[in-house]
Formats: structure tokens, sequence, C-alpha cells
């Protein structure tokens, strides 16, 4: 359950994080105690919220809360894995590891909760549970056993394979995925029948 828990604080500051760097949101995990966003709660709420990490969290929930608005299955403070919350010590730590200036870079990339959510679990904790079992035995080893991430440029190949080829049939090739699609795969010469009557492409399903 702990863990559990830690994985859902983890999600929600990284979530924080890469949504400062994409500039939608008030600095409030990025510099810790010193976000611009906490600095401005901290001198508007006085002392009433206690001492700074109590107000750094209260801050933090306020955050959470807004955005659970929108986001409830991931900032929802009142959901069953996200109610307990790291002592100030310990997110501290956290706030160090996130604001290392080697991995500044990442918040900026799409992927990077993605690889947050596979590596959360090691290599070591998987194979031991493969080791010991074939199968699953919980409902926890099923997910540590599953949790992989799937990178853009495998979404990408899949859907420029699928979607696009679909299209890029029914149009005969005069379509501009050709060039926009950059892992649809289709030979230098090949030039589809195309369809009587092209379909909406927005009808378009895929099992």
């Amino acid at each position: 359950i702990v863990r559990e828990q830690a994985f859902t604080v983890l999600n929600r500051l990284a979530a924080l994080r890469m949504a400062e760097a994409r500039g939608l949101l008030v600095e409030s995990v990025g510099n810790g105690f010193q976000a611009k966003g906490f600095q401005l709660y901290a001198r508007l709420a006085g002392t009433g919220l206690g001492e700074t990490g109590d107000a750094y969290r209260v801050y933090l929930f306020s955050v959470f809360d807004e955005l659970a608005q929108d986001l409830p299955g991931l900032f929802d403070r009142y959901s069953p894995q996200g109610r307990l919350f790291p002592r100030e010590a310990a997110l501290l730590q956290v706030l160090t590891l996130i604001n290392d200036a080697d991995i500044a870079p990442l918040w900026s990339e799409d992927e990077t909760i993605g690889w947050i959510y596979q590596y959360f679990n090691s290599k070591e904790e998987r194979k031991a549970m493969r080791d010991a079992s074939q199968a699953p035995r919980n409902s926890r080893e099923l997910a540590v056993r599953n949790q992989f991430f799937t990178p853009r440029y495998v979404v990408e190949f899949l859907v420029d394979n699928t979607l696009g080829r679909l299209w890029f049939n029914a149009t005969g090739g005069a379509t501009g995925l050709r060039d926009r699609c950059q892992y649809l795969l289709v030979k230098p010469d090949e030039t589809p029948q195309a369809a009587t009557k092209l379909r909406d492409p927005r009808t378009l399903k895929l099992l």
C-alpha cells in the first residue's frame, strides 16, 4: 500500500514539474520551497498555515485539488491510492532529485512520465516475481509484470501503418500522409487503386 501511495505522489509531482516546463502552471515544484507559486501563496497566507514545510504541503494540496477538477484520476487526494503524503524530510529529498540540473531538459519531453511509469519498479523485482511464479499471483504482480511504457516512435509506427495505410490506400496514394507519416511503409512505385468514394476519416475504426 505504501509503495502505491509513493508511486501516486511521484507521478503527481512529476506531472506538476512537466506542466511548469510547458508554461501551463506557475512554478510549484521547481525550486522546492523557493518556488514562485509557493512564495506568493506563503506571503498571502502569512503564518496561518504553520511552518514552511506545513505551508508548502497545504499549497501542494491546493494545486492538486484545482487540477483534480479536470484530472481526478491523478490528482484526487481522496482516492484510495492518494491518501498518504510524505513527511517533510522525504519530500525535500524527492524535490532535490526532481530539480537536479542534469535532468532539467527531461521535463520538457513528452515521454518522461512514461519512463517514470516503467522504471518505478526495478528489473530485479520483476525478475524475482517471474522466477517465483510463471503467472502473476496477485493484482500487484500483474501490474508490475506488465508495467511497460510504449515509446512514441512505436506508437507512430503502429498508427502510420494502420490508419495511415488505410487512408493511403483509399486515396490511391494521393495524400500528404506519404510525407507526414515518417514510418509509413510505402514502396517507391506503389500506387494503390483509389476508392470510388472516400469515407470521412473520422469514421475509420480499428480493433
